[in-house]
């Protein structure tokens, strides 16, 4: 039974739901809620206290007071989901540069990326980090400015540990389905001939710049001869995507488009140098239709029938609002599949055979719309917080102790320079430096992305003389071990 002051929450979910209640209609609502009659004052006294919280707020609606919430409650609602989801991360690191020469540290969750530089890039290979760290997610290969590349690249390792049957239909799903897209689009006739307003371009863009070579020779007109220029590089373009359509399979269709790629935004950046406008509207942004990978799989899905026109949260199909939305991530998913390059040669024909064959792998649809929910990653972006840099100085320290256990358990007792009378210097003189007041110098002993003045800088003990020489003890007795 609900306390009195629990009668807020009950108050709030019945507003969530109407723009704006009297007080009768509160109470009817609550009380058919919790399937009991609750008393005027109770009501009152909840309201009363939302009110002075700022949470909902009176109207005059009609000649009547009603409450609904304001705007401060959205807010407040933001601040409490986002905190929630924090608070139930495993674990958390912070990213305090954008540098791609060398990688931060970044929040993934369940899997952590370790920061490392090309020095140590032997760490992953080794045993004792292998968990952390995939293929995938190696700090190299990861743009840390695009988020939905981040984003994609997470969604390629879950993918990755669903069975290969499973992986096989999902990725066979969108190649065709981008292909039935593809070929839907070339033989549209509804609600425009796509290749007849080609066409047109194409037939329009030549008579310009006939006229503009004309006036050219006739005038020296400079304007004139700039938009021959111009006419000629969107001849160009329009060539270049009729060659694609020409291509008769996907193998052929995708090396042509990304071979074509960058000379086509030459040829868009020759425009705008001789008309000064972004783009003349005659056909210059064909080619980027057919880069618009997500666009045209769920032009080929939809030529299926498997889309349904709806879904609502709590519904085992929600993933599909997600498969609808956020087009950059799965156009970097998609070409995230591409990478290595496989044989695409049996994906072809026209859109009836694309579309029988996307309805063949249509169980792959399952596996990409709870991929989302399988792969979750939450990424925040902070400015001009102090705490930040407080955080990720500190975020290393995870990987210390992973590393001073490993080192305990005699996992690192591969590593010979460990055992050298380099590294034995270097803590003998951390530990000098430490008992004197000074911090030790910015040196490693191993192959880890810390340093021994970040351990004295953000470790608990680094101000004790005594963590060093426990170090450094830890490894000579491993070192006796060996020996033995």
């Amino acid at each position: 039974m609900p306390k009195k002051r629990e009668i807020d929450k009950y108050i709030i979910q019945v507003l969530q739901n109407a723009p704006a209640l009297r007080f009768s209609e509160i109470k009817t609502r609550v009380s058919n809620l919790l399937k009991r009659e609750i008393e005027n004052p109770v009501i009152a006294e909840n309201l009363g206290l939302l009110l002075g919280e700022r949470l909902v707020e009176k109207v005059i609606v009609d000649g009547r007071i009603k409450y609904r919430l304001t705007q401060q409650f959205f807010i407040k609602q933001t601040i409490l989901t986002l905190q929630g989801l924090l608070e139930n991360m495993e674990e958390q690191y912070f990213l305090s540069s954008f540098e791609d020469a060398d990688p931060p540290y970044i929040i993934y969750t369940p899997r952590i990326i370790r920061k490392t530089s090309p020095e140590f890039a032997e760490i992953i290979n080794d045993e004792y980090y292998s968990p952390h760290l995939t293929s995938f997610f190696s700090p190299a290969v990861i743009n840390f400015n695009n988020p939905a590349e981040m984003i994609a690249r997470r969604m390629i390792e879950t993918l990755l540990t669903y069975p290969e049957e499973k992986q096989e239909e999902a990725e066979k799903l969108l190649l065709w389905a981008y292909w039935a897209g593809v070929q839907s689009k070339i033989s549209s006739k509804e609600p425009i001939c796509w290749i007849e307003d080609v066409n047109r371009c194409e037939d329009f863009a030549r008579k310009i710049k006939m006229e503009m070579e004309q006036k050219w020779k006739e005038t020296g007109n400079e304007d004139a001869l700039h938009r021959m220029k111009a006419e000629d590089a969107l001849l160009q373009i329009i060539s270049i995507v009729k060659e694609l359509i020409q291509k008769s399979n996907l193998q052929e269709f995708l090396r042509y488009l990304f071979d074509k790629k960058a000379e086509v935004k030459k040829l868009r950046g020759e425009i705008f140098k001789h008309t000064g406008r972004p783009f003349l509207g005659g056909g210059e942004n064909l080619l980027d239709q057919f880069l618009d990978f997500h666009g045209l799989i769920l032009s080929g899905l939809a030529q299926t029938k498997l889309l349904p026109s709806g879904c609502k949260i709590g519904d085992e199909r929600f993933g599909l609002r997600y498969l609808n939305s956020y087009e950059e991530v799965w156009n970097a998913f998609f070409n995230l599949l591409l990478d290595p390059f496989e044989d695409l040669t049996n994906i072809k024909g026209g859109v009836d055979e694309a579309i029988t064959m996307v309805k063949y792998y249509g169980g792959g649809l399952e596996t990409l719309c709870e991929l989302p929910y399988q792969s979750r990653i939450l990424i925040v972006y902070l400015w001009g917080y102090p705490e930040v840099m407080m955080l990720s100085d500190k975020s290393f320290l995870p990987d210390f102790e992973d590393w001073f256990q490993a080192l305990k358990n005699g996992y690192l007792d591969h590593r010979s320079h460990l055992f050298s009378s380099d590294i034995e210097q270097r803590l003998l003189r951390a530990c000098r430096n430490v008992t004197r007041g000074k911090p030790p110098p910015e040196e490693r002993i191993d192959f880890v992305a810390w340093t021994l003045r970040d351990l004295y800088r953000n470790h608990p003990r680094g101000r004790d003389p005594n963590l060093y020489m426990e170090i450094l003890e830890t490894i000579k007795q491993r070192h006796n071990n060996i020996g033995s």
